[in-house]
């Protein structure tokens, strides 16, 4: 194969492996979540939880911030790779609304990714999120993470991070 059809393969698997990791998030289906990262990936949200190292952390973490929200969706677009060899760096714009009970709080920026060729294709080792903008109202995810635990779900680290910012603490109830 000569190296421009590698390089535009390789751009298409990177999009793919992007999309993924989207719609594993906005699906709730954590085994295409995972199958988007590599087994030691780290993925830092910054401002929005901070850095969680594999999929256990990752999982823990995503879970109780999302599960209780009505929807989310990850969109992303110009989504650009700088590939050499078996690793890349990836910039994706990201816009992602979540909602629940009507009510709407939107997160703008970028992803700043390194990837990897593995046996398995193309996968994250490190996800860092730049948010540059959020609107609408942010107690949605307090909200969503309310929700969850007094439905009786797990509320992982992103919805203890937001229940903290609040002050509530659901522990004693759940003894």
């Amino acid at each position: 194969m000569d190296d421009a059809t590698r390089y535009l393969l390789d751009r298409i698997e990177i999009q793919d492996l992007e999309y993924r990791y989207c719609s594993g998030l906005d699906r709730r289906d954590w085994d295409l979540l995972l199958s988007a990262f590599t087994s030691d990936a780290v993925v830092d949200y910054l401002d929005q939880g901070g850095v969680k190292n594999g999929p256990d952390e990752l999982l823990g973490h995503l879970r109780g911030g999302l599960e209780g929200l009505d929807v989310n969706q990850h969109l992303i677009s110009n989504i650009t790779a700088k590939v050499n060899g078996d690793e890349a760096d990836v910039v994706c714009y990201v816009h992602a609304p979540h909602l629940l009970d009507g009510e709407v709080f939107m997160i703008g920026g970028e992803y700043h990714d390194k990837v990897v060729r593995t046996e398995k294709g193309w996968l994250i080792r490190r996800k860092t999120l730049h948010a540059t903008w959020t609107e609408g109202d942010s107690n949605v995810m307090f909200r969503g993470a309310a929700k969850l635990v007094e439905g009786g779900g797990e509320l992982g680290d992103l919805g203890q991070k937001f229940l903290d910012c609040y002050g509530v603490d659901f522990s004693a109830e759940r003894e």
